[in-house]
């Protein structure tokens, strides 16, 4: 692909649609509201950038796959606005570092 791609700013509230529909609560949880098989995502002492919530995702997949294979769930398969959604949710729960 040639050029520029843009992607809209996500919102945070369709953010926790997308968390909440593909089941990302069955294994996290959020303030202490879902699943306790992987951590919770708000307000972590240390807070990532979208590197390392990238690099976090990459490393951890293997282990992620078969954790839903066990729950027989499918992995989701999320498109631009999606993903930049719920990047918006992670951030406003403050899984992701604030600018400045």
């Amino acid at each position: 692909m040639e050029g520029r791609v843009y992607v809209t700013p996500g919102r945070a509230e369709a953010g926790r649609t997308v968390f909440l529909e593909n089941r990302f609560n069955q294994c996290h949880s959020v303030q202490g509201v879902g699943g306790r098989l992987a951590p919770d995502l708000a307000g972590r002492k240390r807070q990532w950038g979208l590197t390392d919530f990238a690099a976090a995702m990459w490393n951890k997949a293997p282990a992620m796959v078969e954790a839903m294979d066990e729950l027989a769930m499918s992995a989701a398969k999320l498109g631009g606005g999606e993903m930049a959604d719920l990047v918006a949710y992670l951030y406003y729960v403050e899984l992701l570092r604030r600018a400045g």
